[in-house]
């Protein structure tokens, strides 16, 4: 994915309406699942998600392989 992928796809995910939950795979395997649009921060090709959780998660539009919607159970 490329820069100008990552922020569109990033972009046009956080703004569905109705916002609906999404995951981000990284290269390394780890999915980042991604349940508060307002928790995301993306800049630059860069990003930073911080739920309430408080786990942050820290990346770049190289190690990112895939987004795309949770599926519903």
């Amino acid at each position: 994915m490329n820069k100008q992928e990552f922020q569109r796809t990033i972009e046009e995910y956080v703004h569905r309406e109705p916002f609906c939950p999404f995951t981000i795979e990284l290269s390394t395997g780890e999915e980042i699942l991604v349940r508060d649009p307002k928790a995301l921060m993306c800049q630059g090709g860069a990003a930073a998600y911080i739920p309430a959780d408080g786990d942050l998660s820290l990346f770049d539009y190289h190690a990112v392989r895939d987004v795309e919607i949770k599926s519903q159970p």
